[in-house]
């Protein structure tokens, strides 16, 4: 705020302590002036003309510093005239446009030399307090206006820096920066983005943080990597970064005499020269001077001379840039330490060496007061002694406020991260809060979908229940119907008696344990259509022929199969290729059995998935194969079980032969082997026709 109120009252006494006779613009100057941006009238200038003067004034960079000065005045004249513009565009564009001009001409008045200035030209301090000030005035009043397609707003902390690094407020510079890179990255405008990088890069550079300008530079460069190679602004942009980082990596050379820099100094001077000139070759001529200090340092003064020369030919007017003192200090102490010791001194005599900006200044001075001192010149030698403590007080000053900065930024990304440790535990502590409200929001729905399904299942069961005793009844009846006539019908009849009485016992159990009256009536009635089919099986069963033909008889075992598996996951496999064969009757009511006890034993003893049953014939043998893939049975118990002791005699009668053995990789494999002379007859041997 004191900054502001200083700019305020320091501007206002520059703008009314100007005579009103030198706001116009000389002869001399309008009729240099070209045609495109010339005004009508000399002695009345408008804003719009002042404005189109300031935008366009450094395109013609071969006018001398007086018509620089007068344009200078003219600025300073006609800035406080935007209060006059009534359209918000046309007065953001005339305060871009004085904050650019002052921009500029704060960079021009850097580059000359102060001893050759005259009484109406302002220094470069004096040009970045009113650009400071302009700045501010620009941003107070636009800060939160939304500024489309120019974006005014991030050059205007461009300028803004540049002008806190006139004046050397470096931190403040810095942070400028900042707000600009983030303003033109948001905007996505690259080019913005990467003039506000490489500027970071020249001001930690200054401090002499080079790791960190080089990292700058590299970020410059990476911003306008899809940018068009024929825009020449981008090239010239990119030739500037090589230049940059090549004056850095000096720098880096000889503040640590690191001989291993010399190669990307070099590498980086091959790269510029291979482009062409942009700006009128004010980049190479500054790549060659690298290299002359280079070659200075080395010892190898003809090619620093060398250098030098290349340099002036491609862009006499060093002055412009500010490199004519880097020039001449090269070249004069490269002619000494050639011997040329009277031509080096006259170059010498007229120089500046406060405008020697190149960091081997230190190394040229001490070589200077060693020459003078042994040529017996000691006051020579103690200025140019002065000029060295001098300039090692202003470096000192710089690394100072480098460190400064550097620390500053180091606790400003330490306490960035920290923020985002902070952020980071919160949001770890809201995700395991969602997902404990998630779980908990699972269990309920899961307990929920149980207790549903649950009744559901039991319901299920119950008609289960009844639909298996269906079958199975259905199975026993047709068992009785089949083996009635035959010697054992009287002990079916009986075991389909005791079954069913069995079945009828439960249902009035269930009928009386029954928790409603729908469920008590729905048993008796179940109970009463079971009555009634034991009723009419016991007077028909004695009609029934039980000899049923082949096919049926699969059909039956099928049958029997699927109701001993219902309500299991067994996934069941029945092959049966014996459809020429016809059973007898003993030999069908023992593979009846055989499947009844063994399908028994897989569903209460094998816990199996998968079960296969295989049916055919094999040369003179009826063969029985029951496999299953469960857990197995052990020797001592299929020994001492009654079903398979019963099984084995009733095979037995047949002279058959039962095996039980492993089935790999797990299960049991039942298999049965029956003569087929003692079980059936073949049903087409008779009917043969005689082929012949």
């Amino acid at each position: 705020m004191k900054l502001y109120r200083y700019l305020k009252i320091y501007t206002i006494g520059a703008l009314f302590l100007i005579p009103e006779s030198k706001a116009q613009i000389s002869q001399g100057l309008y009729k240099q002036l070209p045609a495109s941006i010339k005004p009508k009238d000399a002695d009345s200038l408008r804003i719009s003309e002042v404005n189109c003067l300031l935008k366009h004034w450094f395109e013609y960079a071969h006018w001398d510093r007086t018509q620089h000065a007068e344009m200078d005045r003219i600025c300073r004249t006609h800035a406080g005239r935007h209060k006059l513009i009534d359209n918000t565009d046309e007065q953001v564009d005339f305060l871009h446009s004085v904050c650019s001009y002052l921009y500029y001409s704060t960079s021009y008045a850097q580059e000359r030399d102060e001893r050759l200035k005259d009484q109406y030209e302002l220094s470069a301090s004096q040009q970045a307090l009113l650009g400071l000030y302009y700045c501010e005035v620009f941003l107070k009043k636009f800060k939160n206006i939304t500024l489309t397609d120019k974006h005014f707003l991030s050059n205007i902390y461009l300028f803004k820096a540049h002008f806190l690094m006139a004046v050397e407020k470096h931190a403040d510079a810095y942070h400028a920066l900042v707000v600009s890179r983030n303003i033109a990255r948001k905007a996505g405008k690259p080019t913005s983005e990467s003039v506000a990088l490489s500027s970071m890069g020249f001001l930690v550079e200054t401090l002499g943080l080079c790791d960190l300008a080089i990292r700058h530079y590299d970020q410059s460069y990476e911003a306008l990597k899809n940018e068009p190679i024929q825009n020449k602004w981008v090239t010239g942009q990119r030739v500037y970064l090589y230049y940059s980082k090549q004056r850095t990596y000096f720098a880096q050379y000889i503040r640590k005499n690191n001989p291993s820099l010399l190669d990307s100094i070099q590498n980086l001077h091959n790269n510029i020269i291979k482009l062409d000139r942009i700006y009128n070759g004010g980049m190479q001529a500054g790549s060659h001077l690298a290299m002359a200090g280079v070659n200075y340092c080395t010892g190898h003064y003809d090619q620093a001379i060398a250098h030098v020369d290349t340099a002036r030919s491609i862009y006499p007017n060093l002055k412009a840039r500010g490199l004519e003192e880097n020039a001449l200090a090269f070249k004069a102490v490269s002619l000494i330490k050639l011997g040329k010791i009277r031509v080096g001194k006259e170059m010498i005599s007229d120089m500046n060496f406060t405008m020697v900006n190149n960091p081997i200044i230190e190394r040229i001075l001490n070589d200077l007061y060693e020459i003078e001192q042994q040529d017996g010149n000691h006051k020579k030698a103690m200025q140019y002694q002065q000029i060295l403590i001098t300039h090692l007080k202003r470096k000192s000053m710089l690394d100072l406020r480098g460190r400064s900065l550097e620390m500053e930024q180091f606790y400003k990304v330490r306490e960035q991260q920290t923020k985002i440790d902070n952020l980071n535990v919160i949001q770890r502590r809201n995700t395991s809060i969602s997902i404990l409200l998630l779980l908990i929001l699972i269990i309920v729905s899961a307990v929920i979908y149980y207790r549903y399904t649950l009744g559901k299942t039991n319901g299920k069961k119950l008609i289960n229940q009844v639909e298996k005793m269906t079958h199975l009844h259905a199975v026993q009846i047709a068992e009785a119907k089949n083996l009635e006539r035959k010697k054992m019908a009287q002990d079916l009849h009986d075991d389909l008696s005791a079954s069913l009485a069995a079945n009828m016992n439960y249902l009035r159990l269930r009928a009386i344990q029954a928790s409603s009256e729908r469920e008590k009536q729905n048993s008796l009635a179940l109970l009463d259509m079971l009555q009634d089919s034991y009723d009419r099986v016991r007077k028909k069963s004695r009609t029934m022929y039980w000899e049923q033909k082949t096919e049926g008889f699969i059909r039956r075992l099928e049958q029997m199969v699927d109701v001993l598996f219902f309500g299991t996951d067994t996934k069941i496999s029945l092959v049966s290729d014996i459809d020429n064969f016809e059973l007898n009757a003993e030999a069908k009511e023992t593979v009846l059995l055989i499947l009844k006890e063994t399908i028994t034993n897989i569903i209460r003893h094998a816990n199996a998935s998968e079960a296969e049953i295989t049916f055919y014939l094999e040369a003179d043998s009826l063969i029985l194969d029951i496999a299953d893939n469960g857990r197995g049975l052990k020797k001592k118990k299929n020994a001492n079980s009654l079903g398979f002791e019963s099984l084995q005699k009733r095979i037995g009668d047949l002279n058959g032969i039962l095996k039980i053995s492993q089935n790999q990789p797990s299960g049991t494999i039942v298999s049965c082997s029956f003569p087929l002379g003692l079980v059936g007859n073949f049903k087409y041997q008779a009917e043969s026709p005689n082929i012949f």
